[in-house]
C-alpha cells in the first residue's frame, strides 16, 4: 500500500531530497527506475520500484556492476550512456523485457568541467504505450473481421509502390465486393450477415500468400495488397484463386448460404504509376467485373470511368439524348403455338458520327453509371410507344418490349412515369412489356421487387431476361411478378450439339411452364435449334433465324410481306 506522505509541522518548505524519508516514499511508490553511474559505467545507485518491473535483480544486485553488463540485450542503454558520458544529456524511450522506460541520461560535471558521475532516470510508461498501441491498432483496423481498414491499406500500398520501384518488382492491388451480400443481411438478418463477413474474411485471408495484406473497405468490399511480385500474372491467379474459395458454401447458425464474388485487378507498374492511381484502376476493374458479371477482371483503359475517351463518348451521348440522335431497332418475337409475331423487342443504337453504329453493350453502362440512364430511358419509352400507336393504327396486336437496367428498378418514381407516357399516347399497358435481367433486380432486391410489382399490378408483362446467366435462379424466379421467361442464347446457341446446353434448355422449359410463364429461345439462328425447341414445347423464338434487329421502315416491310 502506498504510503500517504503529510507535511510535518513547521517543515517550512524543506527540500524534498533532504527528508530522506519522503524521498524514499516517492521512490517506492512511483514507476520509476533511478540509476547513479560512475565514469566507468559502473552502477553506484539503484532506486525505484521500477527495477521489478524488469528484471529478477535487486538493487543490491546491480550495484557495482558495470551498466553495460545489467541491460546486455537493450543496445539502447549503451548509447545513451556513452552520450552522457561524453557530456551530452539525452531522453529516449526504451524497451527493457517488455516494458517501455521514457528513459532521461544527465551527466554530472565536476569542478575541472569533466564528468563525475551520470544520473538515470526511467519512468515506466507501459500502460500508457499499450494504451497507445491499443488505440492506433484500432484506428487502423475493421472492428468486426480484425483485417487492416482502408487508411492502413492505404499506407501499406504507398510503401510497397515505393519499395517496388526501388527493386523493380510488382506490387498487386484486388478489390473485392461480394455479390448478393445485401441479399443475405434482407433473408438472415445482420447477425448472420457479420458471420458471413467475418468467415468470407477468414477464407481470404487463408488464400492470399503470408506476405499479403487483406484489408475490409466497408460493408461488403474487401481488398488485398500483394507486394514484391515477380509474375505479372500472379494478381489475375490469386483472384481467381478467391473467387473459387468464396463459392463454397458457408454454414451459418444452420443456414447454408453461397456467394459469388467480383475481384477488380491492377498492377504497378504495369497500370499505375503511383499508390493513388493504382487503387483507382482496380476500382475501375471492379466496376467492370459487376457490370458484366465475368468474376474476374483487370483493368482496361477502354473500360475506365475517367479515361478522356469516355468522358468525350459520355458528352456526345448526352448531346445525343437530348437531340434525339439515337435510333431504335426491334426484333420480332415468333410464337410457336400461333405462328405470329405477338411482340418486337426495343433495342436502342446509337449512330455516332465517328464510330458507326454503336451497341447497347458499349454505351447502356456508361450512362448508368452517370445518371444519364433515367433520360435514356424516358427516350427509349417514348419511341416504344410511338411504335406502339403504329402498331395500334394498323390494326397490329403487338407488344414493345423494353429493357430496364438496373438503375430503372432502383427509381421509385418510374412505374408512374411509365403510366403517364402510355396514357398520353392514347394506349393501355397492353401495349408495352418490360424485360430485366436477374442481376438488375439483385442489385437492389428491395427496390428492385417494389418496381416490378407495381408494374405488374398496372397491368405491364413483364419478362426475366439472361436467364440462368444470373446468381439466384430458381430462389428469385418463383417470386419475381414475371409473365415470360428467357433463355439466354448461350445455352441456345449450340444445343443440337452439345447434350448439356440441351438439358439446360429443357429444364428451364419445363421450370417455366410449372410457374406458368411463357418461354422464350434467344440466338435461335438455324433451323435445327428451331425445330428442337419446338419439340421441347417452347413457346417463344428470337433470334436471327425468325429476324434480326430492324428499325421501324424496316419492320414494317418485313411484317407486311409476311402478311403477304
Amino acid at each position: 500500500m502506498a504510503r500517504v506522505l503529510q507535511k510535518p509541522p513547521g517543515d517550512g518548505g524543506q527540500d524534498l531530497a533532504a527528508r530522506p524519508d519522503r524521498l524514499r516514499a516517492v521512490l517506492d511508490n512511483a514507476p520509476l527506475v533511478l540509476f547513479a553511474l560512475d565514469p566507468s559505467g559502473i552502477v553506484t545507485v539503484c532506486e525505484g520500484s521500477g527495477l521489478a518491473g524488469v528484471s529478477s535483480q535487486t538493487a543490491a544486485d546491480v550495484v557495482g556492476r558495470s551498466v553495460y553488463d545489467v541491460f546486455a540485450n537493450v543496445p539502447d542503454v549503451r548509447a545513451l550512456v556513452h552520450g552522457a558520458l561524453a557530456g551530452h544529456e539525452r531522453e529516449m524511450v526504451i524497451e527493457v523485457d517488455g516494458r517501455y522506460f521514457d528513459t532521461r541520461v544527465t551527466p554530472v560535471f565536476d569542478e575541472t568541467g569533466g564528468v563525475a558521475e551520470v544520473i538515470a532516470v526511467g519512468t515506466d510508461i507501459t500502460d500508457r504505450r499499450r494504451t497507445e498501441e491499443a488505440l492506433l491498432h484500432q484506428a487502423m483496423h475493421d472492428a468486426l473481421t480484425g483485417l487492416a481498414n482502408r487508411s492502413l491499406f492505404e499506407r501499406w500500398l504507398a510503401d510497397e509502390v515505393v519499395r517496388a520501384a526501388d527493386e523493380r518488382m510488382m506490387v498487386g492491388a484486388l478489390l473485392l465486393d461480394l455479390v448478393d451480400f445485401r441479399h443475405v443481411n434482407n433473408c438472415y438478418g445482420h447477425a448472420v450477415g457479420d458471420e458471413l463477413l467475418r468467415q468470407a474474411a477468414a477464407r481470404i485471408k487463408a488464400t492470399v500468400p503470408e506476405a499479403a495484406l487483406v484489408a475490409r473497405f466497408g460493408g461488403d468490399d474487401f481488398a488485398v495488397l500483394l507486394p514484391g511480385l515477380s509474375q505479372k500474372d500472379a494478381p489475375v491467379v490469386l483472384a481467381r484463386l478467391i473467387v473459387e474459395a468464396l463459392q463454397e458454401p458457408f454454414s451459418i447458425t444452420g443456414n447454408v448460404v453461397s456467394l459469388m464474388c467480383s475481384v477488380g485487378v491492377a498492377s504497378f507498374p504495369r497500370h499505375a504509376a503511383d499508390a493513388d492511381t493504382l487503387l483507382r484502376r482496380a476500382e475501375s476493374a471492379l466496376e467492370t467485373a459487376g457490370r458484366s458479371a465475368v468474376g474476374v477482371a483487370v483493368y482496361s483503359r477502354e473500360e475506365d470511368e475517367f479515361n478522356p475517351r469516355r468522358l468525350t463518348l459520355l458528352g456526345q451521348l448526352r448531346r445525343a439524348i437530348t437531340e434525339g440522335e439515337l435510333v431504335q431497332h426491334y426484333q420480332p418475337k415468333l410464337s410457336l403455338r400461333t405462328g405470329r409475331v405477338e411482340s418486337v423487342e426495343a433495342l436502342v443504337r446509337w449512330p455516332h458520327p465517328e464510330h458507326g453504329l454503336i451497341p447497347p453493350g458499349d454505351f447502356i453502362a456508361l450512362a448508368e453509371q452517370t445518371g444519364l440512364i433515367r433520360p435514356l430511358t424516358v427516350w427509349a419509352i417514348g419511341e416504344a410507344l410511338r411504335q406502339a400507336r403504329r402498331f395500334s393504327d394498323a390494326g397490329e396486336e403487338i407488344r414493345v418490349a423494353l429493357n430496364l437496367s438496373a438503375r430503372d428498378l432502383q427509381d421509385p418514381h418510374l412505374p408512374l412515369a411509365i403510366e403517364k407516357q402510355v396514357g398520353e399516347h392514347g394506349l393501355g399497358s397492353s401495349s408495352l412489356e418490360f424485360e430485366l435481367t436477374e442481376s438488375a433486380v439483385m442489385a437492389d432486391p428491395v427496390r428492385g421487387m417494389d418496381t416490378l410489382k407495381r408494374l405488374s399490378e398496372m397491368g405491364f408483362a413483364l419478362s426475366i431476361d439472361d436467364f440462368g446467366t444470373g446468381y439466384s435462379s430458381l430462389s428469385y424466379l418463383q417470386r419475381l411478378p414475371a409473365d415470360e421467361v428467357k433463355i439466354d442464347q448461350s445455352f441456345v446457341k449450340d444445343m443440337v450439339h452439345d447434350e448439356y446446353d440441351r438439358a439446360i434448355v429443357r429444364a428451364t422449359i419445363d421450370l417455366g411452364h410449372k410457374l406458368h410463364m411463357s418461354v422464350v429461345a434467344e440466338g435461335v439462328e438455324d433451323s435445327a435449334t428451331r425445330e428442337l425447341l419446338a419439340g421441347m414445347g417452347c413457346d417463344v423464338l428470337q433470334g436471327y433465324q425468325v429476324c434480326r434487329p430492324l428499325p421501324a421502315p424496316d419492320l414494317t416491310s418485313w411484317l407486311e410481306q409476311r402478311r403477304n
